[in-house]
């Protein structure tokens, strides 16, 4: 076989001439003091990034600045801006989002031309191939007008297609060509096949047809008539000894293979492909995006590693290195990652998406938000980016936000049925019923079997009133189901809507269907209703971590949910809940771990100081005080601790180790709560709930009633009686259990059909419940469970951002781990919170150990003696030891 590698060669001989073509007309432009506008062609994400990464760093050496102008579906808006830019030939325009929807607006560019001459307008218009050729048809004169147009080549060769189908498949930076476009070229290309002659000058023109061809029928799901394409192809290139071409086709046959879902064939196809061309790098990025995609993450993770031996800037190969250090939890390693990718290609979307899900893993939503927006910018029509963006909005409770971020999303994507499912969910959480029935609906013109749209638009007429339309919608939606934990689903929306009529005769029917769907012993009968869950335990005034907590009404259904653990065997009447929160054991301690948002954060009284050195100009000498003096840190024997005798502390242990599935320490916890308080309802409720989790009715039916009396609140007194209807559901008591739901609805009329099962019992949020949270970090730090420890001061310091013995608290917790540098900057926010000396003294000391431990000496000296100069009275925290090594660290 011939060898290519001098078309590669010539492939960035191509591109470089192509770019100094651009550029040196641009630098006669500037000369001559006149506009010029050009049209880049491009045919891929990547080529497209790198040709604007390349020109726009190029034309920043030289002094120019650039300005990017995304254009918008507003038609009339462009001209306007053009009219009104200030001193245009400063800088040079990069016009995007130039697609056939904009056909009108590039049209009236050409009509507009003199604004350009006028005011010496230099621009760079970005298109595909496809656009252009709607622009020689559709705008003449901005054809004529643009003189100057540049393909930017995508690869070695003179095709596309292979890099299109690569792109779309592994790396969804491009969208597949709709129905109408595939089916006009998967003809046009046909037609051309069967013009040619057989002869032997026509035979790389008919193998490149081959492969075209080949990724067509793929892309339209033909997958054996791909496969026969490609091997035609393949024989081709064999025939013609043309290596390259070779690997190629073993390229797409691997698409093709992961299509058939022949996991095994499509990574040997890639193989075969890197021997027939091993100078073809690309390759290895392919292989390992395959892998990536069929969970075989270390053999993912060596081909990106090959990529990037060979070509260490590569962006796709750290992207994907990226995405497999998300996948195995190495979530700053997969920032870093992202990172690369970014400063090798800044202009490409996927690396940004990949960075802001990191950032989410990470706990850093702020810089999450940045990521995607910029992803967004990038590629708007990426929608899984909008997606997440409008998730972060609505976990931090922006409804609004994230209600305005599905519509321009829907902007961009009208047909996606998913964005219009979320847009309604979150005018759900906003009370605009009729808005969300809408959007439902809208959801399901698309797909009519989208069956969540239809259980959701159920729930969307129930809070409406319109409880006939609801019925008509749930039943719709049980038709499309075809999954029990679907059904389920849709049952038990049904069955709440049937409680809110009081026709409980149906509603019961709906409970025992879903008795009978989930296994349990239920009596067949003809239709019956909602998902069950069982009541969860309640919980003091503020929520600890990892308990799904329903909400106050009906769980809407999103389009696509992640997967959960798996739930109890036995799920009861959708619960009311208490206080739901954010869980503090998946939010991750950084340095930003304080960022607050203005708008709804509280602020603290002191702004966050840097140290300030010159404290240290004239420190206390240690010697002159003695140990016998010595304030002591609370800290400095745990075992000393006092045990709490707050029953909201041993309910929130009870709860964390609930979520932790440690039943026997959560009701021992449970047991100390109601010790301590006979009257607490909610660690009566608790209890119930952990003992119906293991499987323990009596107990949790005894239980139940017993917190039915304890309980003040309606919302809370229905939601017990609520509990004990699931029991006796699951023991096959169904008319106890009608009684049970019929009582829960009439003490609770508002939310009848809708009232919860009773969940972890937990306080409202306020600054005074942040001591709870902080006892129970001391009890989890008193027996070493440090992580605990850390999430309870977290939670201490959420609820009460003004208290410094949270914070400091936390940061040693953080130490305790091996946390040090996130440690350091918590001790130093927790200082400036301190209004007392000794209690500032006593921190400063924990922060000079802390920095003896990351070796830096000279800052743990000087907290050690700001330590001694706060201590008043002539007393000091440091015990011998800390004498001793203070006196030392000049010689270590």
């Amino acid at each position: 076989m011939t060898s290519q590698a001098p078309v590669q060669q010539s492939h960035a001989d191509l591109f470089g001439e192509r770019l100094e073509i651009v550029l040196s007309e641009l630098e006669l432009a500037i000369k001559w003091d006149r506009s010029s506008v050009f049209m880049v062609v491009t045919n891929s994400e990547y080529t497209r990034a790198d040709a604007e990464t390349a020109l726009r760093n190029s034309l920043i050496e030289r002094g120019q600045k650039i300005t990017r102008i995304q254009l918008n579906d507003e038609m009339d808006g462009f001209i306007p801006l053009l009219r009104k830019l200030q001193d245009p030939e400063q800088q040079i325009y990069f016009i995007h989002g130039c697609g056939p929807e904009q056909r009108k607006t590039l049209a009236m560019i050409g009509n507009h031309k003199d604004i350009f001459i006028r005011k010496k307008v230099r621009a760079i218009i970005w298109v595909n191939q496809s656009v252009l050729t709607d622009l020689v048809r559709n705008a003449h004169d901005l054809w004529e007008f643009t003189r100057h147009i540049v393909e930017f080549p995508d690869n070695p060769r003179a095709e596309n297609a292979l890099q299109d189908a690569v792109e779309s498949a592994w790396m969804e930076a491009a969208e597949h060509p709709e129905t109408e476009e595939a089916e006009e070229e998967l003809s046009l290309q046909e037609s051309m096949l069967t013009e040619l002659s057989p002869k032997a000058e026509t035979t790389i023109k008919r193998a490149k047809l081959l492969l075209t061809l080949g990724i067509l029928n793929w892309r339209k799901n033909n997958h054996e008539t791909a496969e026969e394409f490609l091997q035609d192809a393949l024989k081709a290139a064999i025939h013609l000894e043309d290596n390259w071409f070779e690997a190629e086709c073993f390229n797409a046959l691997a698409l093709v293979k992961f299509a058939q879902n022949k996991n095994d064939e499509a990574i040997e196809a890639y193989k075969r492909a890197i021997e027939a061309a091993p100078e073809q790098i690309s390759v290895w990025n392919n292989l390992g995006n395959l892998c990536l995609k069929i969970g075989r993450n270390d053999e993912a993770m060596l081909a990106f590693q090959k990529t990037l031996k060979h070509t260490p800037n590569d962006p796709v190969a750290w992207s994907g290195l990226g995405s497999v250090y998300y996948r195995i939890g190495y979530i700053e390693d997969s920032i870093t990652a992202y990172r690369k990718a970014i400063e090798c290609a800044p202009l490409l979307a996927q690396p940004w998406s990949g960075l802001g899900e990191s950032y989410v893993a990470a706990g850093r939503d702020p810089q999450a938000i940045t990521a995607y927006q910029k992803a967004i910018e990038l590629n708007k029509n990426n929608v899984a980016s909008w997606l997440s963006l409008a998730d972060i909005y609505r976990r931090q409770g922006r409804t609004r936000d994230a209600v305005k971020t599905y519509q321009r999303a829907l902007a961009v994507s009208p047909k996606n049925q998913q964005l219009w499912n979320e847009l309604g969910l979150s005018l759900l959480k906003i009370n605009s019923h009729g808005e969300a029935a809408a959007a439902f609906l809208k959801a399901i013109e698309i797909d009519p079997s989208f069956g969540s749209a239809l259980n959701n638009l159920a729930l969307a007429y129930s809070q409406q009133g319109k409880y006939s339309q609801a019925i008509e919608a749930c039943r719709k939606s049980l038709q499309v189901f075809t999954q029990d934990s679907e059904r389920i689903e849709a049952w038990d929306r049904l069955a709440n809507i049937y409680r809110s009529i009081n026709d409980y005769e149906n509603a019961m029917r709906a409970y025992q269907t879903i008795d009978r769907l989930k296994g349990l012993s239920a009596p067949a009968v003809e239709s019956v209703s909602d998902s069950v869950q069982p009541a969860a335990p309640m919980q003091t005034e503020s929520q600890p971590a990892q308990v799904p907590v329903q909400q106050p009404e009906e769980t809407p259904t999103p389009a696509q949910q992640p997967d959960a653990d798996p739930a109890p065997a036995w799920k009861g009447a959708p619960a009311w809940v208490l206080a739901p929160e954010s869980n503090p054991s998946n939010e991750s301690i950084t340095d930003t771990m304080f960022w607050k948002d203005e708008s709804s954060e509280p602020k603290s009284n002191e702004e966050d100081q840097p140290m300030n050195q010159n404290m240290f100009a004239s420190p206390a000498s240690p010697a002159k005080f003695s140990e016998a003096s010595l304030l002591k840190d609370p800290f400095e024997n745990a075992e000393k601790i006092v045990e709490s005798r707050d029953p909201n502390v041993w309910n929130e242990k009870g709860n964390i180790h609930f979520q932790n599935k440690d039943f026997d320490h959560a009701i021992a916890a449970y047991n100390k709560a109601i010790e301590l308080d006979r009257s607490f309802g909610w660690a009566y409720g608790n209890l119930a709930f952990t003992y119906l989790t293991m499987g323990k009715y009596a107990e949790a039916l005894l239980l139940y009633e017993r917190s039915t009396s304890l309980l003040e609140t309606p919302q809370e007194k229905a939601a017990a009686w609520n509990s004990l209807g699931n029991i006796h559901r699951h023991l096959n008591e169904y008319e106890e259990a009608r009684l049970a739901y019929q009582t829960a609805d009439e003490i609770d009329p508002q939310n009848a059909g809708r009232c919860a099962s009773l969940e972890l019992a937990r306080t409202e949020p306020n600054s005074k419940n942040a001591k709870v949270w902080t006892e129970l970090g001391n009890l989890f730090f008193k027996s070493a469970s440090y992580q605990e420890a850390v999430n309870a001061y977290f939670k201490a310091v959420n609820l009460d951002p003004t208290s410094g013995w949270a914070h400091s608290n936390l940061a040693m917790a953080l130490a305790f781990q091996g946390r040090y540098k996130e440690a350091v900057p918590v001790y130093l926010k927790s200082i400036g919170l301190m209004p007392d000396d000794k209690d500032k003294a006593i921190t400063w000391d924990r922060l000079g150990t802390v920095y003896r431990k990351l070796n830096d000496q000279t800052s743990a000296r000087r907290a050690h003696q700001t330590a001694v100069i706060l201590s008043k009275e002539k007393v000091s925290l440091l015990t011998r030891t800390r004498f001793s090594l203070l006196s030392n660290c000049y010689t270590q």
